[in-house]
């Protein structure tokens, strides 16, 4: 992936369009195959889907229906061919490949509400960052705010780690973008979980990745 580069923002504005288009893309899911698992176990396994998992192989996994080969977002305008298992739905996720061959996965991602993914430990999309602090029992840097990489978050279970994004909730943007030290939180710098104007407002996770390797091809997005 290209290096993530802060791009222009006028403070909270694209924190709160990203929240809250994603917010209203949500759909009732669809159903999966018999057996398979919505549980992502970090460093393991999204679902049932690996790191050797191929593209041949997901049909044994999801509904035929449910496979579709498409254009998949990275950062900051580029994009990669690669497949999206329940497109349109609440379960949705990316799947990007470290090959033409699509033989081994680059990552796989969630980033819509009220889907059935969670990891291990219970952290889903919609998860406050006050849980992610309870479960990990300790203070959490994440990426500040307002940028294309704003928001970024390692999280690590027993068995590996996931990338989290993370977004100010909607309903406390005007919040944050009128306090004195609005500026803090935003841009290319590590904030803490107990920055003082964060302990004022609701902070979610609206994105979880698992990353195993570099994908193989990048292009603008279409």
């Amino acid at each position: 992936m290209r290096g993530c580069a802060q791009v222009i923002v006028t403070a909270f504005s694209s924190v709160l369009l990203v929240a809250t288009a994603i917010s209203a893309t949500a759909r009732p899911p669809q159903r999966q195959a018999a057996g398979a698992s919505f549980e992502i176990v970090p460093g393991v396994r999204f679902g049932p889907i690996r790191k050797t998992t191929t593209r041949a192989a997901l049909s044994s996994m999801f509904p035929l229906a449910a496979i579709q080969d498409a254009e998949i977002y990275i950062a900051e305008g580029f994009c990669t061919n690669g497949t999206r298992v329940f497109p349109d739905s609440a379960d949705e996720i990316d799947v990007a490949w470290q090959d033409a061959a699509r033989s081994r996965v680059s990552f796989v991602r969630t980033a819509t509400p009220n889907g059935r993914w969670v990891t291990s430990r219970g952290v889903r999309i919609g998860s406050l960052l006050t849980e992610l602090e309870r479960l990990s029992g300790d203070v959490l840097i994440v990426s500040g705010f307002g940028w294309d990489c704003g928001g970024g978050l390692g999280w690590r279970e027993s068995t590996g780690s996931v990338g989290l994004g993370l977004a100010i909730d909607p309903a406390d943007a005007e919040i944050g973008s009128t306090a004195p030290d609005a500026d803090s939180i935003l841009g290319d710098r590590p904030i803490r979980s107990d920055h003082p104007l964060i302990r004022q407002i609701r902070v979610r996770v609206i994105e979880i990745t698992q990353s195993w390797g570099t994908h193989f091809d990048e292009k603008d997005c279409r």
